[in-house]
């Protein structure tokens, strides 16, 4: 699985299921071509199931199957000890503010593409 993959699932993990595909654009930021190809590759792997939402048949919300729910612990693991290695040496306070920066961060890109997109 690659890094894209594990990126949508821990949204979903995170976020729960029938989230639209466009939240997980927001939420990963990363562009909706790549979201969909992404979302795409993991339905025909068997973690997710696509379905139109009732409110916008062009809209599809997206659903973890028991495959992915079964992969949520070492997804869940692998990024915690990402995160762990990623940290070593860095006192945890500046840890702490270097993740509030970089969402923040995360943040003003998102409003920029949304901006840019109306």
């Amino acid at each position: 699985m690659g890094s894209a993959e594990a990126n949508v699932l821990m949204f979903l993990y995170t976020n729960g299921d029938g989230v639209k595909q466009d939240d997980i654009v927001s939420g990963v930021a990363v562009s909706k071509p790549a979201i969909s190809r992404t979302v795409v590759s993991i339905e025909k792997k068997g973690y997710v199931t696509r379905k139109h939402s009732h409110n916008n048949k062009r809209a599809y919300l997206v659903y973890m199957t028991d495959k992915a729910r079964q992969g949520e612990t070492f997804i869940r693991q692998q990024y915690a000890d990402l995160v762990t290695a990623t940290a070593t040496g860095i006192p945890e306070e500046k840890v702490v503010e270097f993740i509030e920066i970089f969402k923040q961060v995360a943040d003003n890109l998102d409003n920029h593409r949304k901006a840019t997109l109306k």
